[in-house]
């Protein structure tokens, strides 16, 4: 199994959250969901296993990109998803607006209150928002929200302890399993990074609702 191979089956344990924070949502029959920062589509399957609706798949990385297209082909669920190469910033045009918006840790990296904003004009008028962010910063979030309109309906937070069961333990029992050495080297830093400070890896799932969207 190779080092992404890994990488995603740890992923996947964290799927239910992503899976019960979707479940606090209501969709249309057949929603337009985006993902926005999807990397190889983990929780992208995810959704589409219990959500028959169109996909949009959104990443700056070509080759994570193509694993999300192999994946989905061999799940025979490609003709539902749309692959997009970019980032936030350079989306295209889009024909319709989306009625759920999906962010998995991905809008922090690219500047939280600009990433969202342009998320937010994205999304229709009464949609939803799966945002997954770092607890740090929560409140400032929150209060972003409710400038541009958009009204928190749960939120749920993965504390150190979860990351550490759901994902990282399992990630260091496959590199030790696989032999470990230089090509896991990336995924060895960021074990060794949690446990020095595990406090700092504490997340949250923002699920929310636009009630009116005002550009920021």
């Amino acid at each position: 199994m190779d080092r992404f191979a890994i990488g995603d089956r740890c992923r996947k344990n964290l799927n239910r959250y992503t899976l019960r924070a979707f479940s606090l949502i209501t969709v249309p029959e057949d929603p337009l969901v985006v993902d926005i920062g999807c990397g190889s589509g983990v929780p992208t399957l995810a959704l589409m296993d219990v959500c028959l609706g169109r996909f949009v798949a959104v990443d700056p990385d070509a080759a994570c990109l193509d694993r999300l297209r192999r994946k989905a082909r061999a799940a025979n669920c490609a003709d539902r998803v749309e692959l997009i190469q970019a980032s936030v910033f350079s989306l295209p045009p889009f024909p319709e607006k989306f009625d759920v918006i999906v962010a998995e840790g991905s809008l922090h990296i690219a500047g939280f209150e600009a990433g969202m904003a342009i998320a937010c004009d994205l999304l229709k008028s009464g949609g939803h928002a799966l945002i997954h962010e770092p607890l740090a910063g929560d409140r400032k979030r929150r209060t972003f929200f409710k400038k541009a309109g958009l009204r928190m309906i749960d939120a749920l937070v993965l504390d150190e302890e979860t990351w550490w069961d759901e994902y990282f333990a399992c990630l260091e029992r496959a590199i030790h399993a696989a032999g470990g050495g230089p090509l896991f080297a990336k995924e060895s830093r960021e074990i060794a990074e949690f446990k020095s400070h595990p406090e700092r890896n504490r997340s949250i799932y923002y699920i929310l609702k636009k009630d009116g969207c005002a550009r920021q």
